[in-house]
C-alpha cells in the first residue's frame, strides 16, 4: 500500500515538473521576443532577412524542445506503468516483437536525431549571439570614442566662446591671424607701371595739382574720385604716382590696391580688402593705441572661425562681407585725427565689379557715419574719416560714375604725352634735328592719347632703329597699341 501510494506521489510530482517545464517554456518565448525586440529598436539597421531568421531560429529551437518533452513524458508513464500491465502488453506482443523492435530503434533513432539537431541549434543561437554582442560591443565602443572626441570639441568651441566672452584673444598669434587673412601685399614699385613713370619725371603733375584731387586728398566731406581712362593711357603710371605722392604725408594712412586680371592672388574684391587690412595693421603711421585695438579685431574672427571649423569639420573661408566687416571695424577704432585714403588701380580689372560697387558704397556710408558721430561737437574743419579714389576704364561701372558722392575724371593726356615724347627725343644724340620732329610727328599721330603706346614706340626707335632705317619704319608703324605685336 505504502509503495502504491510512493509511486503516486512521484507520478503527481512528474506531472508537476512537466507543468512547469510548459510554463518555463512559454516564458522563455515570451522573454525571447521582448529581448529580440529590445535589440531591433537599439539597432535599426539590422535587416528584414535578420528578422525572419531570428524567429525561424526560435521556432524550430521551441519545436524542439517540445518533442524532446513529449519523448520525455512517454518514457516516464511507460516506466510508471504498473509491471502486470506491462509484463501483459509484453506477452501480447511479443509475436511482433521482432516488428515492433525495428519501430522503437527507428524511433529512438529519430529521437537521437532531434536531440542531435537541438544541440547543433543550441550551438549556432550561441554562437550567433555571440557575433551579435561583439558587434554591439564594437559599436558601443565606436560610439563612446566618437562621443569622446566630440567632447573634446565641445570643450573646445567652449573654451573658445568663454575667451571670446571675455575679451581674451591671446591664444590667436598674429601670425596665425595674418595667415588666416592670407592677404597678398605688393610694394607700389613692384606694381605695373612702375618702369614707365620713371621715363618722364613729373608725367603726372597735371593730375597732382588738379583742385578735385587737392580737395578730395584734404578731406572734403562731399567727394570721393573716380578716374577714367582708356586702355594704355597710363593709369597705372597716375596711381603709382598718386599713392607715392600721398605716402609723403605722416598724418594719413595710405591703403592701395592694384587689380590684375592675369594674377589670381589680384584679381578678386575679397584679395584687396584682405590686402587693405593687413596694410592697415602694419602701417608705420599708426600711433600705440591704435595699433593695439587694430588687431584684436581680426583675432576675434580668427577665433569665431575656429568654431565654425570644429562644429562643421572645416575650415571656413574667407568672405568678402566678413572681411568688410573687420575692415569698417578697425577705421572705427582709429583715432579721431586719423584718415584712410584708399587708392585703387584697374577695376575693370576685377572680377566682381559689384563688390567694389557695394565698397564704394560702404564707404560713403562710413564717412556719413563719422560726420554724423561729430555734429554735436561742431567740428566744421574736421576733415572725412575715409576717402577713395579708383581707376578703370570708361565703361567700367556706370553705376559707380552715377552716384552723388563721386566725382569722376576723365584722363586727358596729350599734353602730357606730347612733354613726354619730346622729352625723350630731345635727349636722343643718334637722329639729325629733322628726324626728330618727324618721329615726334608720327608717335602722337599713331598714340591716339595712349601713353603705354608712345612709350612702347620710342623704346623701339630711338634703341633698336638705325638712322638709315628711320623713315622705312615710320612709314609702317603701326596706329594705336592694339596694333602692335
Amino acid at each position: 500500500m505504502q509503495a502504491y501510494l510512493n509511486h503516486l506521489e512521484t507520478v503527481e510530482i512528474l506531472t508537476a515538473t512537466l507543468n512547469r517545464i510548459g510554463m518555463s517554456m512559454a516564458e522563455a518565448d515570451y522573454l525571447a521576443g521582448l529581448v529580440y525586440k529590445s535589440v531591433l529598436v537599439q539597432h535599426k539597421s539590422q535587416s528584414a532577412s535578420v528578422s525572419e531568421r531570428w524567429n525561424e531560429n526560435l521556432s524550430n529551437a521551441l519545436s524542439d524542445y517540445y518533442v524532446s518533452i513529449i519523448v520525455f513524458t512517454a518514457k516516464a508513464r511507460t516506466y510508471f506503468t504498473p509491471a502486470n500491465l506491462l509484463r501483459t502488453t509484453k506477452r501480447k506482443l511479443k509475436s511482433y516483437s521482432v516488428q515492433f523492435d525495428q519501430y522503437v530503434k527507428e524511433t529512438e533513432h529519430k529521437e537521437m536525431m532531434l536531440k542531435d539537431m537541438a544541440g547543433m541549434a543550441s550551438m549556432g543561437r550561441i554562437k550567433e549571439i555571440h557575433n551579435r554582442t561583439a558587434k554591439i560591443d564594437s559599436a558601443t565602443m565606436a560610439i563612446d570614442k566618437r562621443t569622446t572626441a566630440m567632447d573634446n570639441k565641445l570643450d573646445k568651441m567652449f573654451s573658445i566662446l568663454n575667451d571670446l566672452k571675455n575679451g581674451n584673444v591671446e591664444k590667436v598669434s598674429k601670425n596665425e591671424a595674418l595667415v588666416w587673412l592670407g592677404a597678398v601685399i605688393s610694394p607700389v614699385s613692384q606694381t605695373s607701371g612702375s618702369k614707365l613713370a620713371k621715363w618722364h619725371p613729373g608725367s603726372c603733375d597735371w593730375f597732382l595739382k588738379d583742385k578735385r584731387f587737392e580737395l578730395w586728398k584734404l578731406g572734403n566731406r562731399e567727394t570721393h574720385l573716380w578716374v577714367i581712362g582708356i586702355p594704355g593711357a597710363g593709369k597705372s603710371v597716375l596711381t603709382r604716382a598718386i599713392v607715392e605722392h600721398l605716402e609723403e604725408s605722416e598724418e594719413t594712412l595710405i591703403l592701395h590696391f592694384f587689380f590684375r586680371y592675369d594674377d589670381t592672388s589680384r584679381k578678386r574684391p575679397v584679395d584687396m580688402i584682405a590686402s587693405l587690412i593687413a596694410q592697415l595693421l602694419n602701417n608705420e603711421n599708426l600711433v600705440a593705441k591704435e595699433e593695439s585695438a587694430l588687431m584684436p579685431v581680426l583675432k576675434v574672427e580668427v577665433q569665431k572661425a575656429e568654431i565654425f571649423a570644429e562644429s562643421h569639420a572645416k575650415k571656413e573661408e574667407r568672405s568678402f562681407q566678413k572681411l568688410c566687416g573687420i575692415f569698417f571695424e578697425m577705421v572705427q577704432k582709429l583715432e579721431a585725427r586719423s584718415r584712410v585714403l584708399i587708392v585703387v588701380d584697374a577695376v575693370d580689372e576685377c572680377d566682381d565689379k559689384d563688390q567694389i560697387t557695394e565698397f564704394v558704397e560702404m564707404v560713403a556710408a562710413e564717412t556719413k557715419r563719422f560726420e554724423k558721430t561729430f555734429e554735436a561737437f561742431e567740428f566744421e574743419c574736421l576733415p572725412s574719416r575715409l576717402g577713395i579714389l579708383l581707376t578703370a576704364r570708361p565703361d567700367t561701372s556706370p553705376k559707380i560714375s552715377g552716384f552723388a558722392f563721386i566725382t569722376t575724371i576723365k584722363m586727358d593726356v596729350d599734353s602730357e604725352i606730347r612733354r613726354y615724347v619730346e622729352h625723350e627725343v630731345a635727349h636722343s644724340a643718334r637722329f639729325q634735328p629733322h628726324q626728330k620732329e618727324l618721329i615726334i610727328t608720327r608717335v602722337l599721330e599713331n598714340s591716339n592719347g595712349m601713353f603705354r603706346y608712345a612709350a612702347l614706340a620710342l623704346r623701339e626707335l630711338l634703341v633698336e632703329i638705325s638712322p638709315e632705317k628711320l623713315e622705312d619704319r615710320l612709314d609702317n608703324m603701326p596706329k594705336g597699341l592694339f596694333e602692335i605685336n
